[in-house]
C-alpha cells in the first residue's frame, strides 16, 4: 500500500520520561519512517507509512514508559519530506502546555551500578537514567532538554555522550547523565574551616564521621539541604531541636530499606507501597515499641514519619552509617528550607556542625511530600518533591472554562493553576504567618507562569477575612499579570 504521513502530537507527561526513545523504537520496530521531538505542548511524532503500520505506532503508544502518562493524542496529514529512516529531532518551540515529571527515586539499575566496584559509576552521588534522577528541581525552561536544565553547565564526556546518544541505552536522552568524570561533585566542609574542605568520595566518608560523633551535618539534597543526625541519639536529636527551634514538631527519619523501615515501624500493605512508590514520599506509620527510634524525634506520638533513600547520594550515607537518620528541613524555625550553597553556609551557621554540598544547582526548593495511609487509601498531606507539578485532571466540562489563580489558605501553604482541564497544584510553601512565605508564593506563581505560560483571569481567594493568603490574593489584580 502506498505510504500516508502523519502528524502525530502527543500531550500530558510525556518529556523527561524516556518518551522519545520509546517512540524510537517502537518506529524501529515497525518500519515507520520519519522523526520525534519535544515541543511546547508535547511531542510531535512525524511519520510515514502504510495506513495499517501507522495504526499500529499509534496503537504502540497505549504502552508508554512506566512514568508517562498520555492525555491527549491528535492526527493530522501533512506532506513526505522523503524520510529514509526515524530519527530523534532537536527540541521545537510551541505553546507551553507539556507537563512537567516530577523528581523520581533512584532505580534499581543505578544502585547495582552504584554498588558495583567494577563499575565506572561505583559510588558516585549523582547516578541517574531515563527512569530515574531530577526533573523539575532541574528544570529551567520547557521543552524539556538538558540546555534547560541546572545541569548544562556540565558537558558530557565522551563516554556519557555516547550513552546519551545510543538509543538502545537506558540513558538514551537521559537529561540529568554523569558521571564522575564529567558531572557534578560532593564537597564536605567543616564549621568554621572553610580551608578543610574535603572533595569527592571521602566528603561522604566525613559526613558519616561527623555525623557518628553525634554531630549535626547540613546535607544538599534534591530539592534542598537537610539537617541530618543520629536518629536513635536522644542527645543529637535534642541538639538539633535546640539549634533549629523546633522543641516538639515531628521529624522525619530515613531508613536504608524496607528491613530497616519494618524493625521500626508496623506497617500494612498500602504503607509499604507507599514507602517504596517512585515519589519517595515520608509516610506517617505506627512506631515499634520494641527497637525504638530516640524519643524526642516524635515526642508524644504513636507515628513517625518515615522515608526511604531517593537519590545515590542518600543510598551511599545510609549504606555507610548503617542505622535511621533524622532527616529535617533545613531552616530555622518558620524560616523557608535552604536550596543553595551559599546560603546554606551563611544561614545554616551555629545550627550545622557541617556542610555536605555539592555544585548542581537547585532550581526551586522542594520540601519532601508527606503522605498519610487512611482507610486503605495514601492520602497526601503535603505536596512537594516527587509529586509536584504533576497535573491533576479536571472535568471535561472545564475545557473552556478561563483560567483561575487560587491561592489557597495560611496553613501549608500552596497555589493552584487551572488551564482547562488540567490543574497544577505547586509545591508545599510554609506557613503565610512568615513574610518569606508570602515571598516564597510570589517567586513560586513567577516560576511556575513562566514554565507553564499561563495568565490568570481569575484570582480565587478563601473566603476568611483574616489569611494573608487572602490579602495576597486580592493584591494580584489582573493588571499584574498582563
Amino acid at each position: 500500500m502506498p505510504d500516508c504521513t502523519e502528524e502525530i502530537l502527543v500531550t500530558g507527561l510525556v518529556q523527561g520520561v524516556g518518551f522519545r526513545p520509546f517512540v524510537w523504537r517502537l518506529a524501529q520496530r515497525l518500519g515507520v519512517r520519519g522523526s520525534v521531538s519535544n515541543r511546547g505542548d508535547g511531542v510531535r511524532i512525524v511519520a510515514a507509512a502504510p495506513p495499517d503500520l501507522l495504526a499500529a505506532l499509534v496503537a504502540g503508544l497505549a504502552s508508554p514508559p512506566p512514568r508517562a502518562r498520555i492525555t491527549g493524542i491528535r492526527r493530522c496529514a501533512v506532506q513526505n519530506e522523503g524520510w529514509q529512516d526515524f530519527t530523534i529531532e532537536a527540541s521545537q518551540p510551541g505553546t507551553v502546555q507539556a507537563g512537567i515529571v516530577a523528581d523520581l527515586a533512584v532505580c534499581s539499575a543505578c544502585i547495582a551500578e552504584i554498588t558495583d566496584p567494577k563499575n565506572r559509576r561505583y559510588h558516585y552521588a549523582f547516578t541517574n537514567c531515563t527512569d530515574c534522577g531530577p526533573r523539575f528541581s532541574i528544570v529551567t525552561g520547557i521543552p524539556y532538554d538538558r540546555a534547560r536544565t541546572t545541569m548544562a553547565a556540565f558537558a558530557m564526556c565522551q563516554t556519557c555522550g555516547a550513552e546519551y546518544t545510543n538509543p538502545q541505552d537506558r540513558r538514551f536522552h537521559a537529561q540529568p547523565v554523569a558521571c564522575p568524570v564529567c558531572g557534578p561533585q560532593l564537597e564536605f566542609v567543616p564549621a568554621g574551616a572553610q580551608s578543610g574542605r574535603v572533595v569527592g568520595d571521602a566528603s561522604l566518608d566525613q559526613a558519616v564521621a561527623s555525623l557518628r560523633a553525634g554531630q549535626i551535618v547540613a546535607i544538599k539534597g534534591i530539592g534542598g539541604f537537610h539537617l541530618a543526625c543520629l536518629a536513635r541519639s536522644e542527645e543529637a536529636v535534642g541538639l538539633l531541636r535546640a539549634r533549629k527551634n523546633r522543641p516538639s514538631r515531628p521529624l522525619a527519619v530515613m531508613v536504608r530499606d524496607m528491613a530497616m523501615a519494618e524493625a521500626h515501624a508496623h506497617l500494612c500493605q498500602a504503607e509499604r507501597e507507599a514507602l517504596e512508590d517512585v515519589s519517595a514520599p515520608v509516610v506517617l506509620v505506627r512506631s515499634r515499641v520494641c527497637l525504638p527510634l530516640a524519643a524526642n524525634v516524635a515526642p508524644g506520638m504513636e507515628r513517625v514519619g518515615l522515608l526511604l533513600p531517593y537519590t545515590p547520594l542518600h543510598v551511599l550515607l545510609l549504606d555507610k552509617i548503617g542505622e535511621p537518620l533524622v532527616m529535617s528541613s533545613a531552616n530555622r524555625s518558620g524560616q523557608p528550607q535552604v536550596v543553595n550553597n551559599a546560603a546554606a553556609w551563611v544561614e545554616l551557621q551555629g545550627v550545622a556542625d557541617a556542610w555536605l554540598m555539592h555544585d548542581r544547582p537547585i532550581a526551586r526548593r522542594l520540601d519532601d511530600s508527606v503522605v498519610r495511609v487512611l482507610a486503605g487509601h495514601t492520602r497526601v498531606l503535603r505536596r512537594g518533591r516527587g509529586l509536584a507539578p504533576e497535573p491533576l485532571q479536571l472535568p471535561g466540562m472545564l475545557a473552556n472554562a478561563p483560567p483561575v489563580l487560587a491561592v489557597g489558605g495560611d496553613l501549608k501553604a500552596a497555589f493552584c493553576l487551572t488551564q482547562g482541564e488540567r490543574a497544577v497544584l505547586s509545591h508545599h510553601l510554609g506557613d503565610m504567618a512568615q513574610l518569606a512565605t508570602e515571598q516564597a508564593m510570589l517567586a513560586g506563581l513567577a516560576d511556575y507562569r513562566a514554565l507553564f505560560g499561563q495568565t490568570p483571569a481569575i484570582v480565587a481567594v478563601d473566603a476568611h477575612p483574616a489569611y494573608r493568603s487572602r490579602a495576597v490574593g486580592q493584591k494580584l489584580v489582573l493588571p499584574h499579570f498582563s
